[in-house]
């Protein structure tokens, strides 16, 4: 279990891919273009809930994207992130900010590059008064820090971990053009 924990493995993930990964890299394949579906769909929501008057002309934008084509027939976490995200905004704006927090929150098991995301919206939240949703932003970093600890022994384990991912890479890590070899 701890071994799918922290920056590198993308926990949120790999928790979202274990039924289709029981269907081998296929199976993870339609996950993956059933995702980025939903994401054009969830797209074409969040135009209508800014009050976009052409909203199938960003989901429709975002569908024919190269970028966003290459990752949905791929095994990267960035298109399931991007759904959730764009799922972020659309609780948001629908004034659900319940699921909005909940929603930013699992992003971080996904890319804990989003942390800045959530802290923006829980200044946001603490400015509009929205107790909750605001202790909800940290349900996933607490869990993750938890099982850390729980595994490692020790309780700055998860700050520790992003710190050696993002600051000391010490894993080689692929240029951005390699989303489309």
């Amino acid at each position: 279990l701890f071994r799918s924990m922290g920056n590198q493995p993308k926990p949120g993930w790999k928790i979202l891919m274990v039924v289709p990964g029981l269907f081998g890299f296929q199976g993870v394949v339609i996950a993956h273009c059933l995702v980025a579906a939903l994401t054009v769909v969830a797209t074409y929501f969040l135009g209508r809930a800014l009050g976009m008057r052409n909203s199938s002309v960003a989901a429709l934008l975002l569908a024919s994207q190269p970028l966003f084509l290459q990752l949905a027939f791929r095994s990267y976490s960035e298109i399931t992130a991007g759904l959730f995200a764009v799922l972020m905004v659309l609780f948001y704006y629908r004034g659900n900010f319940i699921l909005a927090a909940l929603t930013s929150s699992y992003i971080f098991s996904i890319r804990q590059e989003f942390a800045l995301i959530s802290i923006g919206l829980g200044i946001i939240f603490l400015v509009k008064k929205q107790w909750i949703p605001c202790l909800l932003l940290a349900w996933t970093p607490v869990v993750l820090a938890l099982i850390g600890w729980a595994g490692t022994g020790n309780i700055m384990w998860l700050l520790d971990d992003m710190r050696r991912i993002g600051l000391n890479v010490q894993v080689p890590h692929k240029p951005f053009w390699h989303y489309f070899e």
